[in-house]
This record gives structure tokens, C-alpha cells and sequence, in this order.
């Protein structure tokens, strides 16, 4: 953050001109001057610099998030493929070792098979939901800080605003009074 510098001649040569006299406009320059010298404003350079820090940390926080997603995704579909390759030998066994009895308990074996299927397109549906979940609260979070961070730059911008137009508006009252 830098101190914003003006030209104090210029502005005493303006109010000279405008009507107020020459030590009157002196004064009212060095008062402005020294008020505005200590103060440390946001330049536009300095927002660019944390909007650029913002939009980088964002980014770096969306492709980590984007890592775990898709390290989640893999994991989940080797433990969907192992789950699925254990049923598959665990029905071959079954249909092996029982041909006969699969004939008279056809009706029962559909049934568990049925909801073992059910069950695991639930849980991959539930893992599927709480995925999104997360992932929609912590967008929803980083949404939130951004707002934060823009708010308090608004604030700051607006509040060294009002302060050096009221330290004009001193100087200037200062250096009027009869």
C-alpha cells in the first residue's frame, strides 16, 4: 500500500484562484499534504495483487479438489470392480456347486441377487450424493470467503476515502476560520 502524492503547488496555485488567500492555500496544501502523506491507501495495483493472490488460491484449491474427486472416483469404481468381480465368482461357485438345487431355489437365488444388487447401487448412490455434498459446502465456502475478502476491501477503500475527504474538509475549515 503506498501514500497517495499530489503536487501541493498545483493545488495551492488552485485555491489561490478560486479566491482564498495566498497563506490560506499554502496551508490548507501542507495540511492536506501531511494528512494524506501517513495514510496508507490501496493503490489499483495492490487490488489487482490480491484479486491475482484470490484467483490463485482458488485455483489451487479447485485442482486439489479436483485430485481428490477423481482419486475418489478411481478408488470407488476398483472397490465397485472387486465388489462386482467377488459376486460374480461367488455366483459361479454357487451355480457350480449347486446345479441342481438352483433349479428348485431358482426364485430365491434371483431374489438375493436382486438385492444385493439394490444394495449396492444404494451405497454407490449414497457415496455418489455424499461426494457432491462436500464438494457443493466447500464451493459454497470458498464462495463465501471470496465475498468476505471483497468486503473488506470495499471497507478499507471506502474508509480511507471518507478519511481523506474529511481531512480536506478539516484543513479546509482549519484554515477558513477567520
Amino acid at each position: 500500500m503506498n501514500a497517495v502524492p499530489f503536487d501541493t503547488l498545483k493545488l495551492a496555485r488552485g485555491l489561490e484562484a478560486a479566491g482564498l488567500a495566498a497563506p490560506v492555500a499554502a496551508g490548507t496544501a501542507e495540511a492536506l499534504a501531511e494528512a494524506m502523506g501517513g495514510a496508507d491507501l490501496a493503490t489499483r495495483s495492490d487490488v489487482t495483487a490480491l484479486g491475482a493472490d484470490t484467483a490463485a488460491t482458488i485455483a489451487a484449491q479447485g485442482a486439489d479438489l479436483t485430485g481428490k474427486i477423481t482419486a475418489l472416483g478411481v478408488d470407488t469404481a476398483a472397490k465397485i470392480a472387486a465388489q462386482g468381480a467377488d459376486l460374480t465368482g461367488k455366483i459361479t461357485a454357487l451355480g457350480a456347486d449347486t446345479a441342481a438345487k438352483i433349479a428348485a431355489q431358482g426364485a430365491d437365488t434371483n431374489a438375493r441377487i436382486a438385492a444385493q444388487g439394490a444394495d449396492l447401487t444404494g451405497k454407490i448412490a449414497a457415496l455418489g450424493m455424499d461426494t457432491n455434498a462436500k464438494f457443493m459446502a466447500m464451493r459454497a465456502d470458498f464462495t463465501a470467503q471470496i465475498e468476505l475478502r471483497r468486503r473488506d476491501v470495499t471497507i478499507k477503500f471506502g474508509t480511507m476515502t471518507f478519511l481523506g475527504v474529511g481531512a480536506i474538509l478539516g484543513a479546509l475549515h482549519f484554515m477558513l476560520r477567520p
